[in-house]
């Protein structure tokens, strides 16, 4: 197993389809990429997105919210 199939097993959370094996290994490491990134624009807006909710939570109940929340 190459480093850019490792790397895409990694961000896929499990082995790739048995097809991704036809793949170079540069379009491996462009898709491995191409998903962290992906994955990290996600979690940025996500956490925008809560951050813009708790403007509408009561200013005395957003501590116990974000606690509740991990955040």
């Amino acid at each position: 197993m190459s480093a850019a199939t490792d790397a895409l097993r990694r961000e896929l959370g499990s082995p790739p389809p048995a097809a991704f094996g036809a793949l170079p290994d540069a379009v491996c490491k462009r898709l491995a990429e191409a998903l962290r990134d992906a994955r990290l624009r996600q979690q940025q807006e996500l956490d925008q997105a809560l951050t813009r909710a708790l403007e509408y939570v009561p200013a005395l109940m957003r501590r116990p919210v974000r606690k509740i929340l991990g955040l």
